[in-house]
Protein backbone atom coordinates (compact mmCIF):
# COMPACT_ATOMS: atom_id res chain seq x y z
CA UNK A 1 0.00 0.00 0.00
CA UNK A 2 0.90 3.29 -0.84
CA UNK A 3 1.70 6.04 1.71
CA UNK A 4 -0.28 9.59 0.74
CA UNK A 5 1.91 12.36 0.25
CA UNK A 6 1.57 15.87 0.32
CA UNK A 7 1.87 18.19 -2.87
CA UNK A 8 2.54 21.71 -1.97
CA UNK A 9 1.11 23.82 -4.48
CA UNK A 10 2.73 26.83 -6.04
CA UNK A 11 0.80 29.21 -4.09
CA UNK A 12 2.26 27.45 -1.50
CA UNK A 13 5.48 27.76 -2.62
CA UNK A 14 4.84 31.33 -3.54
CA UNK A 15 3.92 31.85 0.23
CA UNK A 16 7.09 30.55 1.96
CA UNK A 17 9.67 31.67 -0.48
CA UNK A 18 8.15 35.06 -1.10
CA UNK A 19 6.90 36.15 2.05
CA UNK A 20 3.51 37.30 1.32
CA UNK A 21 3.01 40.23 4.24
CA UNK A 22 -0.64 40.22 3.65
CA UNK A 23 -1.00 36.88 5.57
CA UNK A 24 1.39 36.92 7.96
CA UNK A 25 1.02 37.69 11.50
CA UNK A 26 2.47 40.66 13.05
CA UNK A 27 5.87 40.21 13.79
CA UNK A 28 8.28 41.77 16.59
CA UNK A 29 11.31 44.00 15.74
CA UNK A 30 14.72 43.19 17.17
CA UNK A 31 18.55 43.36 15.33
CA UNK A 32 16.36 41.74 12.31
CA UNK A 33 12.84 40.68 11.52
CA UNK A 34 11.75 37.99 9.23
CA UNK A 35 8.50 36.55 8.02
CA UNK A 36 5.78 35.08 10.20
CA UNK A 37 4.23 31.55 10.04
CA UNK A 38 1.18 31.84 7.45
CA UNK A 39 -1.96 32.19 9.73
CA UNK A 40 -3.47 29.24 7.93
CA UNK A 41 -2.72 26.67 4.80
CA UNK A 42 -5.85 27.51 2.21
CA UNK A 43 -7.82 24.42 1.22
CA UNK A 44 -6.81 24.50 -1.99
CA UNK A 45 -3.56 24.34 -0.85
CA UNK A 46 -3.37 20.86 0.13
CA UNK A 47 -3.64 18.13 -2.01
CA UNK A 48 -3.09 14.63 -2.08
CA UNK A 49 -1.37 12.22 -4.36
CA UNK A 50 -0.54 8.85 -4.75
CA UNK A 51 -3.60 7.70 -2.36
CA UNK A 52 -4.99 4.42 -2.25
CA UNK A 53 -5.64 2.86 -5.44
CA UNK A 54 -8.95 4.26 -6.93
CA UNK A 55 -9.44 6.78 -4.12
CA UNK A 56 -9.20 10.70 -4.29
CA UNK A 57 -8.72 12.76 -1.66
CA UNK A 58 -9.83 16.89 -0.74
CA UNK A 59 -9.07 19.01 2.36
CA UNK A 60 -12.74 20.56 3.05
CA UNK A 61 -11.97 23.38 5.55
CA UNK A 62 -8.15 25.22 5.72
CA UNK A 63 -5.89 24.17 8.48
CA UNK A 64 -4.76 27.03 10.91
CA UNK A 65 -1.52 27.33 12.53
CA UNK A 66 -1.00 25.82 16.02
CA UNK A 67 2.21 25.97 16.96
CA UNK A 68 6.31 27.21 16.27
CA UNK A 69 9.40 26.68 16.55
CA UNK A 70 12.61 25.82 15.42
CA UNK A 71 14.60 23.00 13.91
CA UNK A 72 18.65 22.60 13.55
CA UNK A 73 18.92 22.08 10.15
CA UNK A 74 16.57 21.26 6.69
CA UNK A 75 12.96 19.84 7.66
CA UNK A 76 13.93 16.16 5.98
CA UNK A 77 16.20 15.94 9.60
CA UNK A 78 12.89 16.36 11.13
CA UNK A 79 14.93 17.62 14.68
CA UNK A 80 12.74 19.63 16.02
CA UNK A 81 14.93 22.22 19.17
CA UNK A 82 13.27 22.19 22.72
CA UNK A 83 12.74 25.89 24.37
CA UNK A 84 15.37 26.54 26.43
CA UNK A 85 12.54 28.29 28.57
CA UNK A 86 8.96 27.96 28.60
CA UNK A 87 6.10 30.10 30.93
CA UNK A 88 3.36 31.38 31.89
CA UNK A 89 2.55 35.22 30.79
CA UNK A 90 -1.02 36.13 31.73
CA UNK A 91 -3.67 34.27 29.57
CA UNK A 92 -0.29 32.84 27.44
CA UNK A 93 2.95 31.33 26.74
CA UNK A 94 6.11 32.45 25.49
CA UNK A 95 9.01 29.66 24.70
CA UNK A 96 12.46 31.29 24.29
CA UNK A 97 15.49 29.45 22.30
CA UNK A 98 18.94 30.30 22.74
CA UNK A 99 21.56 29.94 19.91
CA UNK A 100 24.97 30.01 19.81
CA UNK A 101 26.90 30.99 16.67
CA UNK A 102 28.88 27.83 15.88
CA UNK A 103 25.44 26.29 15.90
CA UNK A 104 23.84 28.59 13.32
CA UNK A 105 27.00 28.21 10.97
CA UNK A 106 26.44 24.30 10.44
CA UNK A 107 25.60 23.79 6.76
CA UNK A 108 21.76 23.47 7.49
CA UNK A 109 21.39 26.26 9.73
CA UNK A 110 18.24 27.36 12.03
CA UNK A 111 14.83 26.76 10.50
CA UNK A 112 11.31 28.21 11.27
CA UNK A 113 8.94 25.22 11.81
CA UNK A 114 5.13 25.90 11.66
CA UNK A 115 2.77 23.14 12.59
CA UNK A 116 -0.86 23.48 10.77
CA UNK A 117 -4.04 21.53 12.24
CA UNK A 118 -5.66 20.28 15.32
CA UNK A 119 -3.02 18.23 16.00
CA UNK A 120 -0.19 19.53 13.93
CA UNK A 121 -1.04 17.73 10.43
CA UNK A 122 1.20 19.61 8.21
CA UNK A 123 4.35 21.69 8.70
CA UNK A 124 5.83 24.28 6.42
CA UNK A 125 9.28 25.29 7.09
CA UNK A 126 11.46 27.79 6.31
CA UNK A 127 15.52 28.99 6.94
CA UNK A 128 15.63 31.84 9.16
CA UNK A 129 19.06 34.22 9.16
CA UNK A 130 22.21 32.89 10.96
CA UNK A 131 22.14 35.88 12.69
CA UNK A 132 20.04 35.51 15.33
CA UNK A 133 21.03 34.42 18.62
CA UNK A 134 18.06 34.57 20.18
CA UNK A 135 14.45 33.48 19.28
CA UNK A 136 10.67 33.28 21.22
CA UNK A 137 7.39 32.47 20.17
CA UNK A 138 4.56 34.18 22.11
CA UNK A 139 1.08 32.33 22.65
CA UNK A 140 -1.81 34.13 23.45
CA UNK A 141 -5.59 34.45 23.14
CA UNK A 142 -6.20 30.90 24.14
CA UNK A 143 -9.73 29.71 22.99
CA UNK A 144 -10.49 26.40 24.26
CA UNK A 145 -7.22 24.29 24.15
CA UNK A 146 -5.92 26.76 21.28
CA UNK A 147 -4.10 29.27 21.05
CA UNK A 148 -4.74 31.91 18.42
CA UNK A 149 -2.32 34.44 18.26
CA UNK A 150 1.19 33.10 17.87
CA UNK A 151 3.92 35.80 17.37
CA UNK A 152 7.66 34.83 16.28
CA UNK A 153 10.49 37.17 16.97
CA UNK A 154 14.43 37.18 16.78
CA UNK A 155 17.26 38.99 17.62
Amino acid sequence: MNTPQIKMTKSMATVLSLGLCGIFLPVGHAASSFEQCPGQIGEREVRLIDGPAGWSGYSPTGLPLLAAGFMAGAPSTKTDLKPDVTEKRGNGLISIWKFDRGFLSEPDGLWLSCAYGKNGEITLSKKISAQFVECSVTYSEKKGETYHAIRVSCK
